[in-house]
């Protein structure tokens, strides 16, 4: 799975850091840097309640 997630990372590298280069330069995009970072800590104060939820597969979503 690392390797997996290094090759998407290598593959999708220039285009990472273009947003990250245009998103710092422009006050319009500021603060989606923020954005992952408040998702994550929201993410993990649920976690427990996600974790109940378990995994199952939802078909419809393969559409």
């Amino acid at each position: 799975m690392i390797w997996f997630s290094a090759l998407v990372f290598l593959c999708y590298a220039p285009t990472l850091f273009s947003l990250a280069g245009s998103g710092a330069r422009t006050r319009t995009w500021g603060p989606g840097f923020f954005v992952p970072l408040i998702a994550g800590w929201i993410v993990w104060r649920k976690k427990d309640e996600l974790l109940a939820l378990g995994a199952h597969p939802n078909w419809p979503g393969l559409a």
